[in-house]
Order: structure tokens, then C-alpha cells, then sequence
């Protein structure tokens, strides 16, 4: 077991690697009582393209499987449903299907041994069957259709459309409702057997635990198991992305009292080595809390002038070698609204002072979740699925940064390529 201590936070995350390839990774917290532990496979919503395991040619599935597949580890016929299980062992129990993957979690502060157990247990032996697939079907369906009601969520969905051409981070998480209907059983365990593999799966355990203890109680779940080997690392369809957007604009009509518009912008860093796309990261989260934030005098501008209703909501996602950011917000003057933005947008800045009180509150920020066993469990599923390994020393990096080094690198991006799209009350 190895040993790797958070610096500046005093918390120390010890992490093994089983036989069969299960990575393992436990933080301690001595001061809660709560337990939380959540096991995850890199298998998401954008791998629709791959070689599945025991074959040699690739494979094409539906938009959504992931997702279909998570729902499926809810409706086993061979032991408790899970929701069943942990409400009667005074726990809660959940799961999530994301651009970036799949994770099953459970919390409580007794039983933790028996739900360690029984999750490891259940996603690593399902029943699934035509019957299963079929009754949940319709449940998706329904899902899926209720996110279509939703502005926010169109309005996200449209945007990961419109802004990238082939990669599938542009389709929704949970496919179209075309998707789910002509999903098959076949390729669910296509999916299962290539990508729920222990050597594609880690667990991540943080709360009040012995970390000696409970690797060992999952050491000896896992050798009581018996997986085939699978040839490392999993082939998955790469895809040539043009820089450019897909579709620049595009206005749809929904129940909406005031016009919301989406700014999704694509930039392009794949000049970058690793270390420097983990600056720019930072220095574009930086570049738009300081320019359109909640303190920003962008937003107080548009406020007084009547084009914004409230803030900028400003997100940043790593898409292969892209950065997406997408910008929502709420605006009765939309076209004005993005004239403002677009000219700021071209002569962003950063002063001493805002970058200093920027590190401040990143820096705290960090500090802050290392209280929250929760927040910690993502950090360190965060850390392991971007860089393979648990980042030591977050703090030294963020200290580091310096307003030269933001100049030069954002005078070497290209923010022009922006897609938009609109929102606009029924007539």
C-alpha cells in the first residue's frame, strides 16, 4: 500500500492497486463520522465507438449506452435492488453517467462493511436480461423526455451539438430517444464486459475508516472472484475534430418568459504539453471570474444598461484536446448582449490584484473541501481519470502562477470560435 500525503491540506491518501487490477484509493477523516465510497469506470457517455473484449474489430453502439447501462445495475434479478438493499441498512445509494464516466455510490455511518460488500457485489455481477432491458426502455424514454422540457438542459445540449462535429461529447449523456428504443441487450454486455473490467474501474473511499482495514476487506471481496484478462489499453475510436464550430448560431422557441442564450467556445490546445494545458486551465477559469463574474463590471454594466437579468453562468470542460467553455445566461437583448460580450471577450485581462484574490479563493476553496469527505472523493476521482495519478501538491502549482505567464498564454489562444445559441419565448 502506498502512501501519498495531500501537501498543505493534512490529509493523507493511501491507495493499492489489487491483483486483478482494481485501483483502490482511501482518505481517512478522523473528526466525521459519515463513510462514503464510490466505485467508477472510465466508461461514459462519449465512447460509442470501440473494440469490444475477446474481438478484434470495432463496434459501434447507441448514443446513451453508458447511461442505459447504469440504470440496468438497478434492475438485477439475482440479488436486492440496490435502492432496497441500503434503505434497509440505513444508507443511501445512488449513481451518475457523465461525459467523463460512471460511478456507483453509497454513504452511511453504520453498515459500511455489508454496503462496501454489496457494491462491489452488485456492479461486478449483474443479472441483466431481455426483460430487463426492455421494462427500462421506457423509463429512460420518459427521462430523457422530461430534460427536453427543460431550457437549461436544451439549451446545453444544443450547444455540445452545435459546437463540435464529430467528437460524440456532442451528444447527450443519456442518447436520443431513437438511441434507447434500438439499444439491445448485445451491446449493453458489449459494453459491460470491455469496460467494467476491475483494471478500468477504481474505488475511492473517504471518511471515517481504518485505510488498512478496508483494503483488506476489499482485497478479500475481489479474491473470491474470477475475471478474464483483457489486453490494456482498451481500443477506443479516435476522431479528427476540426477547430471550428459546427453551427455558429441557431434560435429555438420554448416556454420561456425571458430569452436565455448559451456562448459555447472551443478552444484549441493541443500545442500544449499536458503541465502547460493545466495552467491555461487555471488562467481561463481566472480570465472569466475576473471579466464576466459575479464582481465583474461587465455584469454590473449590463445590469444598469437592462441587458442582463442576473450573472453570467460560466462553465470549462476538458474535451480531448479542446477546452470547452460555455456561458448561460438570461437576457432580454440578446444581440446586444453578445456585442458586449464578444468585445470584451477580445481584450480580456487580469491585474496583479485579481490575480493575487483569484489564487486567494482557489487556494481556500481547496483548503475548504478537504473538510468535506464528499468533495474530497471527487477530487480524488477528478485527479485519477485526468492526470492517472492523485495530485500532491495542488497548492505549490496554483502559487505559482504569475500575470506574465497569463499574457503569454492567453495571447496564444484563439477564443474566435463560438457558437450561440438562443432560447426565445413561444409567440
Amino acid at each position: 500500500m502506498n502512501k501519498v500525503i495531500l501537501k498543505g491540506l493534512d490529509l493523507t491518501c493511501y491507495q493499492e492497486t489489487l491483483k486483478n487490477g482494481l485501483h483502490v484509493f482511501v482518505i481517512p477523516f478522523d473528526k466525521v463520522n459519515g463513510k462514503y465510497a464510490t466505485l467508477s469506470t472510465s466508461f461514459n457517455s462519449t465512447v460509442v465507438e470501440f473494440v469490444p473484449k475477446g474481438k478484434t474489430k470495432f463496434r459501434k453502439v447507441h448514443a446513451g449506452i453508458a447511461h442505459f447501462l447504469e440504470h440496468q445495475m438497478f434492475s438485477q434479478t439475482n440479488r436486492d435492488n440496490p435502492m432496497k438493499f441500503y434503505n434497509e441498512h440505513s444508507c443511501d445509494c445512488n449513481a451518475f453517467t457523465s461525459k467523463k464516466k460512471t460511478s456507483y455510490v453509497f454513504s452511511g455511518t453504520n453498515f459500511f462493511e455489508e454496503g462496501l460488500n454489496f457494491l462491489l457485489d452488485y456492479v461486478q455481477d449483474p443479472a441483466i436480461t431481455e426483460e430487463t432491458v426492455t421494462k427500462e426502455k421506457g423509463i429512460i424514454t420518459e427521462e430523457l423526455k422530461m430534460y427536453q422540457d427543460r431550457p437549461d438542459s436544451v439549451l446545453y445540449d444544443r450547444i455540445c451539438l452545435n459546437t463540435f462535429h464529430v467528437l460524440p461529447f456532442r451528444y447527450p449523456i443519456g442518447g436520443r430517444v431513437e438511441d434507447v428504443i434500438n439499444t439491445t441487450r448485445e451491446e449493453i454486455m458489449d459494453c459491460y464486459h470491455t469496460f467494467y473490467h476491475p483494471e478500468n474501474m477504481f474505488l475511492v473511499i473517504t471518511g471515517n475508516v481504518n485505510p488498512e482495514e478496508v483494503i483488506e476487506l476489499v482485497r478479500n471481496n475481489q479474491e473470491h472472484k474470477t475475471f478474464e484478462k483483457i489486453e490494456l489499453p482498451l481500443h477506443i475510436k479516435k476522431y479528427k475534430e476540426p477547430v471550428t464550430v459546427y453551427k455558429e448560431f441557431e434560435k429555438i422557441q420554448m416556454a420561456v418568459s425571458i430569452p436565455k442564450i448559451c456562448i459555447g467556445i472551443k478552444v484549441d490546445v493541443s500545442q500544449f504539453s499536458e503541465e502547460e494545458k493545466e495552467k491555461i486551465s487555471y488562467y481561463l477559469n481566472f480570465a472569466f471570474w475576473v471579466n464576466f463574474g459575479a464582481t465583474s463590471d461587465f455584469k454590473e454594466e449590463m445590469i444598469q444598461k437592462g441587458i442582463l437579468t442576473r450573472g453570467i453562468n460560466y462553465s470549462k470542460e476538458r474535451v480531448e484536446n479542446f477546452f470547452f467553455i460555455n456561458c448561460m445566461v438570461d437576457t432580454p437583448r440578446y444581440e446586444e448582449l453578445l456585442q458586449h460580450f464578444n468585445k470584451k471577450l477580445e481584450q480580456l485581462t487580469l491585474s496583479e490584484d485579481e490575480l493575487k484574490r483569484m489564487k486567494r479563493v482557489m487556494i481556500s476553496n481547496y483548503i475548504f473541501q478537504s473538510d468535506d469527505l464528499y468533495d474530497m472523493n471527487q477530487q480524488i476521482m477528478y485527479d485519477y481519470l485526468y492526470y492517472g495519478k492523485i495530485k500532491e501538491d495542488a497548492l505549490s502549482e496554483i502559487r505559482a502562477l504569475n500575470q506574465d505567464e497569463f499574457y503569454q498564454y492567453m495571447s496564444k489562444l484563439n477564443l474566435q470560435h463560438r457558437s450561440v445559441v438562443v432560447i426565445e419565448p413561444l409567440q
